[in-house]
């Protein structure tokens, strides 16, 4: 597992949990919608210039238990606080998003980890010299944030992207 570091973020190259990843993606796209929870509806993420994100979200509350217990096998040790709840975003290409915000949930660490790959798509961020930076999915991989105040957002995807969001 390669590390890479910022100030703020760590990006934890794993390419050997892409197939993992793959098998997790392809229990998740077989589940019925209902599982969802339309996050433009409900729970409203709102960015910091009040615009509304459109994206999905499957909450480990309502996770089938052999999807969950493939998720625990992905996730990285990076925190020694317990893991306090996963889900899974679901954007829909040309339409999916989630606006620059800061996250306002109380947890002490988050980890986002790729089940998807792409060129094009992301998770942006503003890194400590204040300048907006991508870092493109690849399936498998991690990213750890080390300062939870962090403005971070996903561009409408040009694609679906699916990733696994793991709150301590």
């Amino acid at each position: 597992m390669e590390k890479l570091d910022s100030r703020f973020v760590s990006i934890y190259k794993r390419p050997e949990f892409g197939a993992q990843c793959q098998e997790i993606l392809n229990d998740v796209l077989n589940l019925d919608n209902a599982y969802w929870v339309n996050r433009s509806e409900v729970n409203q993420n709102y960015g910091i210039d009040g615009d509304v994100g459109i994206y999905d979200c499957l909450h480990d509350a309502a996770m089938p238990m052999l999807l969950k217990d493939a998720i625990k096998k992905v996730i990285p040790k990076c925190y020694a606080f317990p893991l306090r709840e996963v889900m899974i975003n679901r954007y829909r290409k040309d339409t999916g998003f989630m606006p620059m915000h800061v996250d306002n949930v109380g947890s002490l660490g988050v980890i986002i980890i790729n089940l998807t790959t792409s060129d094009k798509d992301g998770f942006s961020y503003i890194n400590e010299s204040g300048d907006e930076k991508l870092i493109t999915d690849s399936a498998g991989n991690a990213i750890a944030f080390k300062k939870i105040k962090l403005k971070h957002k996903v561009d409408t995807v040009s694609e679906d992207r699916y990733s696994l969001i793991c709150l301590y």
